[in-house]
């Protein structure tokens, strides 16, 4: 405690005091180089550099130190689970956590100082440790750009792989901190029985796990997910409530601040470590050494503090969402307070909707990353959800939780709840798409952002600002209209195939195929691309893994044209009355948009799904490309084809034996290696059939591309330039 008093005579303590955000905002900046290098932001980091140097060489000295820290910590967890990752082991494990899943449960290991995931068919309690034998992986990279990279995720979250689990034997009972939690989780399991439990756990104790899907992503649509994590809110209202009672217990002020930081430390346990309650845990620990030494910090060098005391400790948590979204809007809500106020009569909603308002544009960049979709009539939904969620239903919950026969009054509430969550969901008319863009664009985003909000803060007119930051938003939006490259995407999707068209300056969209119904990851890609209207799908024949996504992209896309081949029934059945659609079948020649396609085949009905598919040669972007759907050999030695015939082969049928005969492949001279021709076998991620056969690789002698070990692979024209690049393992 003597230190902690001398700390405020320090020239460390008045060097950084007002100045902590300006270290923040350096950290970020780093790590968002890091994460994604850009050029100008390098630039603009060096550039901001100088000027701090002039400013203040001493507080330079002293961020530099802190961020040598925490990246030093950073670099060396890394490195440490390099070393650790091995691909066979027979070793000890503690079970840190188990998770149900939709066939089994989902467990993290932990030994040492790091993390593995594994799958159990049997639930495996908490503390427990097992001897266990089996091999490790890495996880996924993303499939696509902008695609979910589940390694990353995990290497974020300190586990360094995924087991497949040989052998198990159990060791001894042990002690894991997420016992508390998993422990609550059974009791809800035993004594909760209708539906609204998944709620009452998501509210206490922060698990999501058993909340229905339509439900959640209901819930996603409308821009409520935000009040069904354990969030600052929901702590400062259990805080507010121990408080309260403390006081009129008539408890000293400082011991109720202790009985509170410690209470809260133990509900921080029960949620399972989570981020969002250490945050605020930290904060009430921050305002209360301030106040009990007279430190005479300001709430913004509080929360900067914080952020570099959570970051010392885990520096991994820059890059997961929960802690972004959490600071950002705490911090937002800070900086922005005396903005919040109002004198109106009507202040109980004109507060509301501005902190609804500023919450949805400041973390807007953010939420983009994690699904592409805004409905921006969220900011009138969260005036009356806020209120309701914080002051009847999350207490409501609590009450549930301590009384279990209270469920059966709750119960309704939530029926209610989710018949008008649903309803509100189904409404779409603010709500936009955005795709994937370059960090820049963030950046500049929020440089408008923070000048609007300054012009605000000093009563300075701010509209040429305003207008600057919808004319961003209208052409992040819209930013398919500036795509300078003609593309041609062959995607990794769990099973099945898809291709994608794309002429530049978003003139014309063609997809190919649509991939296995159940896997949105085809719906993500083409929102990421900021595609909103295909000008023609192309269904090469009836298998759910080519056209099984067929009906949710009619419901998600504007499409203007369907074909297919003459023998499928499935497809013609899917397709509504309004949009354009017709059979091709041998000798057929459309042409759209400069782009030329002949059909080679069907000629006649083969009696097979895969021998009916459609077999196109196209002229695309210079190029000419063979489109092959799940033809077999006997198809293939009937095309009529010449060896110039062809540069780039989508491979027939994923690779499978029963296709890409040594003829056929003469025939089109990809039997020996030449530069200008390529294959690309479609064989998805999920792939359960091995594909593609060994045979197969070996007749292909031009450069092969596997999409399940080269992620999408996109053929890219700069037309200025005439040069083509494949792009490949995003």
């Amino acid at each position: 405690m003597s230190f902690l008093k001398k700390l405020k005579y320090t020239l460390l303590f008045s060097t950084l005091k007002n100045n902590y955000f300006i270290l923040i905002f350096l950290i970020i900046l780093l790590f968002v180089i890091y994460h994604d290098f850009n050029i100008f932001l390098v630039i603009f980091f060096f550039v901001y550099l100088v000027y701090l140097i002039k400013k203040s060489l001493k507080l330079v000295i002293f961020m530099s130190v802190i961020i040598a820290l925490i990246f030093i910590h950073f670099f060396i967890k890394i490195n440490m689970q390099k070393h650790a990752f091995t691909k066979e082991f027979h070793e000890s494990f503690k079970v840190i956590q188990s998770k149900k899943t939709t066939s089994s449960y989902q467990v993290i290991f932990k030994k040492g100082y790091v993390k593995v995931i594994g799958y159990s068919e049997e639930y495996l309690p908490s503390g427990s440790i097992y001897e266990i034998e089996g091999t490790m992986s890495k996880a996924s990279k993303a499939h696509f750009e902008g695609g979910f990279d589940y390694n990353q995720y995990l290497t974020y979250q300190n586990i360094i792989g995924i087991i497949d689990i040989e052998k198990i034997v159990f060791q001894k009972k042990g002690f894991s901190i997420y016992q508390i939690h998993e422990s609550l989780n059974l009791y809800f399991n035993r004594v909760l029985e209708t539906s609204s439990s998944s709620i009452v756990k998501a509210l206490t104790i922060g698990n999501k796990n058993d909340m229905d899907e339509s439900l959640e992503q209901s819930i996603s649509n409308i821009g409520i997910s935000h009040l069904f994590v354990i969030s600052g809110l929901h702590i400062n209202i259990i805080a507010l409530s121990i408080h309260f009672i403390l006081q009129k217990l008539s408890i000293k002020e400082n011991l109720i601040q202790i009985f509170t930081i410690g209470i809260l430390s133990i509900y921080f346990c029960i949620t399972g470590l989570s981020i969002s309650v250490f945050r605020v845990i930290l904060s009430y620990s921050l305002k209360f050494v301030d106040k009990l030494l007279h430190y005479q910090l300001s709430r913004v060098d509080i929360i900067c503090i914080n952020i570099i005391i959570v970051l010392l400790i885990n520096p991994f948590y820059v890059f997961q969402y929960s802690f972004i979204l959490s600071y950002i809007t705490s911090g937002m809500i800070i900086l922005v307070s005396h903005l919040l106020d109002s004198k109106s009569k009507y202040k109980f909603i004109i507060v509301p909707l501005k902190i609804s308002f500023l919450s949805l544009f400041i973390t807007l960049p953010i939420i983009i990353q994690i699904q592409p979709d805004i409905n921006f009539l969220s900011i009138i939904y969260n005036i009356f959800y806020i209120p309701i969620i914080t002051y009847f239903i999350l207490p409501l919950a609590f009450v549930v939780a301590f009384i279990p026969y209270l469920e059966i009054v709750f119960h309704p509430i939530y029926l209610f709840f989710e018949e008008v969550t649903t309803f509100l969901a189904n409404i779409h008319l603010l709500t936009f798409s955005f795709p994937k863009v370059n960090v820049l664009l963030v950046f500049i985003y929020y440089v408008i952002l923070y000048f609007i909000l300054r012009d605000i803060e000093i009563k300075r007119k701010f509209f040429l600002k305003l207008i600057s930051l919808i004319f961003l938003i209208c052409l992040w939006n819209n930013i398919s209209f500036l795509n300078f490259y003609d593309e041609v995407y062959f995607l990794d999707l769990p099973k099945g195939e898809a291709i994608l068209i794309k002429e530049r300056f978003n003139k014309c969209n063609i997809l190919i195929d649509t991939g296995e119904k159940g896997y949105n990851d085809i719906i993500l890609f083409l929102k990421k691309q900021g595609i909103k209207r295909l000008d023609l799908i192309i269904i090469t024949h009836s298998d759910s893994d080519h056209n099984g996504m067929l009906e949710s992209i009619l419901n998600t896309f504007t499409v203007k044209n369907i074909y297919y081949n003459p023998y499928d029934e499935v497809t013609k059945k899917v397709i509504p009355p309004n949009i354009f659609h017709q059979s091709l079948k041998a000798n057929d020649y459309f042409e759209i948009a400069n782009l030329q396609f002949q059909v080679l085949s069907p000629s006649k009905d083969y009696s097979n799904s895969n021998d009916n598919s459609l077999v196109l040669l196209a002229k695309v972007f210079g190029k000419k490309y063979l489109f092959t759907g799940d033809i077999t050999r006997k198809v293939e030695e009937k095309l009529s084809l010449n060896p110039n015939d062809v540069d780039i082969l989508k491979v027939a049928h994923h690779g499978s034996i029963t296709s890409s005969s040594q003829s056929f492949l003469e025939k089109i001279n990809f039997t020996k290696q030449q530069d200008e021709k390529i294959a690309i076998c479609m064989n998805g991620y999920y792939n359960q059939f091995s594909f593609p056969h060994v045979q197969t690789t070996k007749n292909i002698q031009v450069k092969l591309y596997i999409t399940s070990n080269s992620k999408t692979i996109c053929i890219r024209r700069n037309q200025f330039l005439s040069k083509y690049h494949i792009i490949n393992n995003w």
